[in-house]
């Protein structure tokens, strides 16, 4: 949240997009996977392995294949979540990486997870009127605008309340306009098809 906030930096914002584009396969992290539909190498399909670490610059993750002893870069897509690694801390067990994933909210992107005050990144980049975020949120990253926070705020609510008076608020109102209207041609369109 803060790295993507009213107070992030080019460092910062570089950061947050890596765990952003790391995020989707995060649950296969530290879990075994099998491994199929490598053209490459297909010989490794139906193997077995532990997934590792996301790397950034290619977009794969790290995988330790047992069966040949040897880590590879993979694309989360070649791999197939067979079991969560369960960890043990104090002899109390913490829930399979399903679990957690069970208890996400229904989002599944990063940038829309709110954080302990129900916030997301979007309601502080609005709040900082840093519109170079909000545009990064909105347009790679596709950030909704209807997660309130614990007041009941929504980056659409907030925006619309901010009006022309801030420029990232000003971003915001033009794109749920556009949602509003792609909303609105959907109905229009589904109802002359009846």
């Amino acid at each position: 949240h803060y790295g993507m906030g009213a107070m992030a930096t080019s460092m910062t914002i570089q950061v947050v997009r890596m765990c952003l584009e790391g995020y989707p396969s995060s649950h296969l992290c530290g879990s075994m996977v099998e491994l199929h539909s490598l053209q490459s190498s297909p010989a490794l399909n139906g193997m077995q392995g532990i997934c590792k670490g996301y790397i950034p610059d290619t977009g794969r993750r790290s995988v330790y294949i047992m069966e040949e002893n040897t880590t590879k870069a993979l694309k989360p897509g070649n791999l197939k979540l067979i079991e969560s690694v369960l960890h043990h801390h104090d002899g109390v067990e913490e829930p399979s990486t399903a679990a957690r994933m069970a208890t996400r909210t229904s989002t599944n992107q990063l940038c829309d997870m709110p954080d302990r005050l129900g916030a997301v990144c979007l309601l502080e980049a609005i709040q900082g009127d840093r519109t170079d975020i909000v545009k990064i949120l909105l347009k790679e990253y596709q950030a909704r605008l209807d997660i309130e926070d614990c007041d009941g705020v929504s980056p659409k609510s907030m925006s619309f309340g901010m009006g022309v008076y801030v420029k990232a608020a000003a971003m915001v109102n033009k794109e749920a306009a556009t949602e509003t209207r792609k909303e609105q041609n959907a109905d229009a369109h589904t109802c002359s098809n009846c």
